[in-house]
């Protein structure tokens, strides 16, 4: 594989594939789920408020890996999905 994938890139192609998900139940498509950057607190996204399907993604463990043979360099982290807790507009 020829060219560079940076953190930018995965970040943007995960943003892409979640905002894509289609809710399951017609009266919940009207509310896309939307990604909002939010603060760290010890590592932790800080989802501020109870926006309706609002999510961040968050890097852990970034650092170069020694795991790598061949020309140029390698990185390994984590990235997970941090989400709003309220996930539907209740009753």
């Amino acid at each position: 594989m020829d060219g560079t994938t940076d953190t930018s890139t995965i970040e943007q192609a995960v943003i892409g594939a979640i905002h894509a998900i289609t809710p399951r139940h017609v009266h919940e498509r009207a509310a896309r789920w939307q990604y909002t950057p939010s603060d760290r607190l010890s590592g932790r996204a800080v989802m501020a408020g109870d926006a309706l399907r609002s999510f961040d993604l968050v890097w852990r463990n970034v650092g170069p890996s020694f795991l790598w043979y061949g020309n140029g360099e390698a990185y390994s982290g984590e990235l997970s999905v941090a989400r709003a807790p309220r996930l539907s507009r209740g009753v």
